[in-house]
């Protein structure tokens, strides 16, 4: 919050804005943000207050604020945005820190324990590989914040820097949406509400660009046209998506680990191949777990099978990427088809491993 007041007052006065109506504009903005926190809370009943909230409620309320006391709207809105975006920089600092919106299991990344899960973090991932997509955002946000500024230093058309990192940073969350990965993601016709969000804001823009109110930047309209196109095909591919690749959405991917974790606990209180657990996701796949026992070491054995049928060879590469990476163990594996569609697993650990 220091680092945006601050380039607030710097850009500000780089444009020659009287000093107490910008300070009152800062004070206005903070008390918004605060107002939408707590508006949040009270309807979603959880403490929630994204970057996305603070990017259209504190420049709306500025533009407001600003028209009131008939101060340069645009002026104040360039210098506002591109304030709040620097707020994104550091913020996805924290985000990575603590856990939130964190990226999807991959092969290298941040690893969460359970002191982040008692915080709020998803606690089935919790020793899991993820991609630290925050670190990724944070660098394209400060990259779209020092285009603005040098757009401001250089006397571009007022709204222009206001535009540019509005339509810039829409465009990059739609693209990371697609390896974020938060616990409470619901990905309605194959996309995030935030990529909704995006394509909405982006509209927004352009639209106001051709009623005259923001200055024309072909640019803009070329990445409306980008998005609505690549909402086109996200769409399409949900509709027409493959087995294989529904296994890897994030819906799945938690009923995936969720299965994984029960059996695993079961395999925990009991020997060899006493009291198996098997559960089934939604996508109709089956899991279960044992624990063998052995001189040098345990050997976890999880045999997978599929209600629809015999699972191809690319559903079983990926099962087995997937248990590796969301339970954290090591890659002396052995893979066996049994009978019936089954395929079993097993998983050779160390004495030392949990």
């Amino acid at each position: 919050m220091v680092t945006a007041v601050l380039l607030d007052l710097l850009l500000a006065h780089h444009y020659r804005l009287p000093v107490w109506p910008t300070a009152a504009s800062i004070v206005f903005a903070f008390f918004t943000a605060y107002v939408s926190a707590c508006a949040t809370k009270l309807i979603s009943g959880q403490e929630n207050f994204t970057f996305y909230q603070a990017l259209i409620s504190v420049p709306l309320a500025t533009c407001a604020f600003t028209w009131l006391l008939s101060q340069p709207i645009l002026l104040y809105l360039d210098v506002t945005i591109i304030s709040v975006g620097s707020a994104a920089v550091l913020g996805r600092i924290g985000c990575l820190q603590v856990g939130c919106c964190h990226g999807r299991p991959y092969r290298f990344g941040v690893r969460y324990r359970a002191e982040h899960a008692a915080a709020g973090f998803t606690s089935q991932l919790v020793g899991a590989r993820l991609f630290p997509i925050q670190i990724v955002e944070g660098l394209c946000a400060g990259v779209l914040v020092v285009v603005g500024c040098f757009m401001i230093w250089q006397r571009y058309p007022p709204g222009a820097a206001a535009g540019w990192f509005v339509s810039g940073y829409c465009l990059t969350r739609f693209c990371f949406e697609f390896a974020r990965w938060p616990a409470n993601y619901q990905f309605k016709s194959g996309l995030s509400p935030y990529q909704g969000i995006s394509l909405a804001l982006v509209l927004f823009s352009v639209s106001l660009e051709w009623v005259g109110v923001l200055p024309f930047q072909f640019w803009q309209e070329l990445t409306a046209a980008g998005l609505l196109l690549a909402t086109a095909v996200v769409v399409l591919e949900r509709r027409l998506r493959s087995f294989e690749k529904s296994l890897s959405q994030p819906d799945h991917i938690r009923e995936l680990t969720s299965a994984l974790n029960a059996t695993r606990r079961a395999t925990d209180s009991n020997c060899n191949y006493a009291g198996i657990v098997v559960t089934t996701t939604t996508l109709g796949l089956r899991i279960s777990a044992a624990r063998i026992h052995g001189p040098t070491g345990d050997v976890l054995h999880y045999a997978l099978s599929s209600r629809s049928g015999k699972l191809s060879a690319a559903t079983v590469d990926y099962l087995l990427k997937a248990i590796l990476r969301l339970q954290s163990i090591g890659e002396r594996t052995v893979m066996v088809e049994g009978n019936a569609g089954v395929i079993h697993f097993l998983m050779h650990r160390q004495a030392h491993e949990p």
